[in-house]
């Protein structure tokens, strides 16, 4: 019982130590937004919706410097609540690739990887991991433009790199063999 009431009383300073952020974030300076910047990351990490929602509806425009590489993030480690929080705003069409050190990652190639084993332990038939990788994969291509998405795939022929489903089959044949389906 003490345990529930010094959760409950975190939570309650926690609450209070947001809304103190929510009511200034729009006067910080730049080294104030890059720290919240960072609680942006780290709450997407933890899969604090709740922090992330506050903030943005306290200043949007913060999202507009780290939405992208939040929004990758969100894809790569398969958090859902994160990536239907973020495909909310209206950025799709800026959504395709993000440029890393030395080379280019695209956004549906990304999805069509094989998700962390930590995330398809949660489904125990093979089956059903494939039918929610296909939903993730589906989910995130819609979040893509259609025309910038014809465009980078007349690219990656050009450059005999693989389409984002081919990447998506190739990667996961072991898994629809396993599922019985090919």
């Amino acid at each position: 019982m003490k345990e529930i009431y010094q959760m409950k009383q975190q939570h309650a300073h926690a609450a209070k130590t947001l809304n103190l952020i929510c009511e200034n974030v729009k006067s910080l300076n730049e080294n104030t937004k890059s720290m919240i910047e960072d609680a942006l990351f780290a709450a997407a990490k933890t899969d604090k919706v709740e922090f992330l929602l506050e903030v943005t509806k306290a200043n949007p425009e913060i999202l507009l410097t780290g939405s992208f590489e939040l929004f990758f993030d969100a894809v790569r480690h398969r958090r859902t609540t994160i990536f239907n929080l973020l495909r909310g705003f209206s950025f799709k069409h800026l959504v395709t690739s993000i440029e890393t050190d030395d080379n280019e990652i695209k956004l549906l190639h990304l999805t069509a990887s094989l998700a962390p084993s930590s995330y398809l332990n949660q489904i125990s038939v093979a089956a059903l991991q494939m039918q929610r990788k296909l939903q993730w994969f589906k989910a995130t291509e819609s979040m893509v433009d259609i025309a910038v998405m014809n465009l980078q795939n007349k690219m990656n022929l050009l450059k005999s790199q693989k389409q984002p489903l081919d990447h998506f089959k190739d990667n996961h044949r072991k898994l629809r063999k396993e599922g019985g389906d090919g």
